[in-house]
């Protein structure tokens, strides 16, 4: 199962009686403060998604780096936790995911929302490809289908797994995971990942280009048809 696809799976591991809720925005912090405690996992600055950004969110997504520590000493710790607090507390594995129904804020008294972690070969790409700008009217997935047609127009091809790769070979280019160069390779010498940040940002970075609708022609179909963005919003 791809990333994206666990993304929008929603809280829908545990149901019944064991069924988890959805968290508002200013418990989303100490619930990751107490995650880090019991996992000794850097996570604060690891959240995907719109976790943290909405004012709630059905479950908390968070990256785990891969090369750092194993799904199965994850999976360890969570559960030596729950044994010794809360039965309620359960783990599931799952892919390339973790998934841990979690006590709010680390307090069993409370409600439970369900936790995904993310196993990622490469942290930098994905926190940055998967975290969408707060200030965006649109969702993230707009956002990375934008890119994708841009790059189409180069003969190269974007996910979000893979970044840059050739179109044809589907081989990965050297920075094709670097922010900053995929904003140079798409937008310009003189773009930025800022520019890449969401589809307002993007579309102002093409404001002036002259390969401008060529660059926007399978956004404009696919975007408007999925009720992401608007048709009027890019023209």
């Amino acid at each position: 199962m791809k990333i994206r696809e666990l993304l929008n799976e929603g809280g829908n591991i545990w149901h019944g009686n064991l069924a988890t809720v959805r968290i508002p925005k200013d418990l989303v912090a100490p619930t990751v403060a107490f995650l880090e405690q019991i996992t000794g996992l850097p996570l604060m600055n690891n959240m995907l998604g719109s976790t943290g950004i909405k004012s709630d969110s059905s479950d908390i997504d968070l990256a785990v780096d891969a090369s750092q520590t194993s799904k199965e000493e994850l999976v360890a710790k969570l559960k030596a936790w729950a044994d010794q607090n809360d039965d309620s507390a359960q783990v599931k594995k799952k892919g390339v995911s973790v998934h841990f129904r979690c006590p709010i804020a680390g307090k069993p008294f409370l409600n439970a929302v369900q936790v995904d972690f993310m196993f990622v070969n490469n942290m930098k790409f994905t926190r940055w490809i998967y975290r969408p700008a707060e200030e965006s009217k649109f969702k993230n997935a707009a956002r990375t289908i934008l890119i994708a047609s841009i790059a189409k127009t180069f003969g190269l091809r974007f996910s979000s797994e893979k970044g840059l790769t050739d179109r044809k070979t589907d081989k990965p280019l050297t920075k094709g995971m670097n922010p900053d160069w995929i904003a140079y390779m798409l937008l310009g010498k003189k773009a930025t990942r800022k520019d890449l940040a969401s589809v307002e940002s993007i579309l102002n970075a093409l404001k002036n280009d002259p390969k401008r609708d060529e660059k926007l022609a399978d956004a404009r179909k696919t975007l408007p048809m999925r009720g992401l963005v608007p048709l009027e919003v890019m023209q």
